[in-house]
């Protein structure tokens, strides 16, 4: 299932000795409770984790940034473009995330009679990085940059957009 997620993007200081991050993974994990991480990035159930971690973090002189992130599993991805290792990455735990400050995710629905999303994303192909199959429904992730475009196009083709809340924004 499509979870949002929050993440800290930390940038940890060059030349320190390997058992550093080990120590501050361990310090995060006694004030929040750690969902999942990708090398720097650690990812939290709710925004909550963000004082306690930032506070630890800060102990250190470790910068961090907070991401909203959209998880979903590997086998939800129904179709993938060559562009989907550019916007999507996995962990170890095999969950599957987007940052999505940089993607946007929509479903196409059916506004007027004679709606015809199959030509409607058959025009955004090109623009499409991944479609999400679950539950019956499925969901394509584009270019945050691009929703305007999803737009006009569904529009066009009679359709219209639902798109996955961003909100709360960060």
């Amino acid at each position: 299932m499509m979870e949002r997620k929050y993440g800290l993007d930390m940038h940890l200081p060059e030349n320190k000795l390997p058992g550093f991050y080990a120590q501050i993974v361990k310090g995060i994990a006694e004030r929040a409770e750690l969902f999942d991480r990708h090398r720097e990035l650690l990812i939290f159930d709710s925004p909550a984790a963000y004082p306690p971690v930032f506070e630890m973090l800060a102990h250190y002189k470790v910068e961090a940034e907070p991401c909203e992130l959209l998880m979903f599993s590997e086998e939800s991805v129904c179709f993938r473009s060559g562009r989907f290792e550019d916007f999507a990455f996995a962990t170890r735990a095999g969950n599957v995330y987007v940052d999505l400050a940089y993607t946007a995710v929509f479903r196409l629905t059916e506004a007027r009679p004679g709606a015809e999303s199959a030509p409607a994303l058959l025009q955004l192909e090109e623009h499409r990085i991944a479609d999400v199959c679950e539950d019956g429904q499925t969901w394509h992730l584009i270019e945050s940059q691009l929703a305007e475009l999803a737009e006009r196009v569904a529009r066009a083709y009679g359709c219209g957009v639902e798109w996955f809340t961003r909100e709360p924004q960060l």
